[in-house]
């Protein structure tokens, strides 16, 4: 059931990222187009840095806290993450607003105006950090309806934003203020939920609560970092060595990927809480055969999308974007194939988060993304460059593959002895 919701709810979500993606690809053209990119991309880092992998921890517990029906203590938890998440957002801040000029020459290049784009970068990242933290909180409880319900609004606002307003800067403020003011209005109705329902906090409980949460969530904030460098950084690289002219090439390539790949990152999310409670309530068989079935769904449904693009790459990338970006064929005909290793990295990265405390993940992203950029720094080809990406990607879902095996393997062998 929860699967079948987050199904119906990610193809309405895949449907507004095309739609989003091609209004804003035709409004900014090609040169700010990829501006805009490195803006959401750079947020993507930063939001992950922001909520210090909370995004993974809130789900775990607060579904954890639900089976065993301790509605005091999800409350707790979830006033917990937003201690936490006020404490590094306002580091970060003051770090990015300190080095500014430093901070945009990294990202953008030496241009002034880019001293600019600093400001809109971190709204944007506190609008995904907070948008993160509340589908987090859905999943977690339960509440996959909800999850779906508030994507597809927060798409659908985006969406309007990006078609009544045509200016890269204002468009990404706007962008940002109003999915900052939606997620702080849908906190307070739960908020007042839990204090309906005579949840109360003590200092105590709140500050081991903390504790807990950031135990089991800071290990992982590198591979959080890295996951959404995975393909920022790459891109910067690019950029710097050949230039946005040629560098949104891949950035189209990735918005191909990604317009895809919401199918399998939030069904996969719904894993998370779903084999936390397995763990819980020791129906470890349930979590694997389930895992068994959506493997074949994740691997016939990517290897259609790739057979998909590879016939119909000029229709895919003019749908998406505009005839202006047809020259990219070729980069995107290479780089379409990390769909299948990405697809079975998002599939499993939530049940191995769920099934260990010790941050695999992290130590499998870190691996891939050294493997890429090494690859894209001593080369000097863009077929090598979109090459990087696929090599990077496979190695990532074989190392996902091995990890989960592994640790299936541990776990069924715990039952029998049992």
């Amino acid at each position: 059931m929860d699967i079948g919701i987050t199904t119906g709810g990610q193809m309405i979500v895949m449907i507004l990222t095309f739609l989003l993606n091609k209004v804003i690809s035709m409004r900014l053209g090609p040169t700010q187009y990829m501006e805009y990119s490195l803006i959401h991309k750079t947020a993507g880092v930063i939001t992950y840095v922001m909520i210090l992998s909370l995004g993974i921890a809130i789900p775990r517990y607060i579904a954890i806290y639900r089976s065993k029906k301790e509605l005091n203590k999800e409350f707790i938890c979830l006033t917990a993450s937003f201690c936490l998440v006020l404490l590094s957002t306002t580091i970060i801040f003051f770090l990015c607003l300190i080095f500014k000029d430093d901070f945009a020459k990294l990202i953008f290049g030496r241009e002034t105006k880019y001293e600019l784009y600093v400001i809109p970068t971190l709204m944007l990242a506190l609008q995904m950090g907070l948008t993160t933290l509340l589908y987090s909180y859905y999943r977690g409880s339960d509440r996959f309806f909800m999850y779906s319900v508030s994507q597809c609004v927060v798409s659908i606002g985006l969406l309007l934003i990006s078609i009544i307003v045509n200016r890269l800067i204002p468009m990404v403020y706007i962008m940002s203020i109003i999915g900052v003011i939606f997620s702080i209005l849908s906190f307070w109705r739960i908020w007042k939920n839990y204090r309906i329902k005579g949840c109360t906090i003590e200092k105590k409980t709140l500050k081991a609560e903390i504790k807990t949460l950031a135990r089991y969530s800071i290990p992982r904030v590198p591979g959080e970092f890295v996951l959404f460098s995975f393909t920022t950084v790459p891109l910067i690289i690019i950029n710097q060595k050949i230039g946005p002219e040629q560098a949104v090439a891949f950035s189209v390539s990735l918005g191909i990927i990604s317009a895809i790949s919401p199918f399998f990152r939030y069904i996969g999310m719904v894993l998370l809480p779903y084999a936390s409670k397995s763990i819980a309530k020791d129906s470890f068989k349930d979590l694997d055969r389930k895992m068994k079935y959506l493997s074949i769904l994740y691997t016939g449904v990517s290897l259609l999308g790739i057979i998909f693009v590879l016939i119909f790459t000029k229709f895919v990338i003019v749908i998406l974007y505009s005839s202006e970006y047809v020259q990219y064929v070729e980069t995107v005909r290479i780089m379409i194939f990390s769909l299948l290793p990405n697809a079975i990295y998002l599939l499993l990265r939530n049940p191995i988060d769920a099934l260990i405390k010790f941050p695999i993940n992290t130590v499998n992203l870190i691996i891939s993304f050294l493997v890429m950029n090494l690859i894209i720094y001593f080369s000097d080809s863009i077929a090598m460059y979109a090459f990087s990406f696929f090599i990077a990607y496979t190695i990532l879902g074989i190392l996902s593959w091995g990890s989960w095996t592994v640790l299936k393997r541990r776990n069924l062998n715990s039952m029998k002895n049992r």
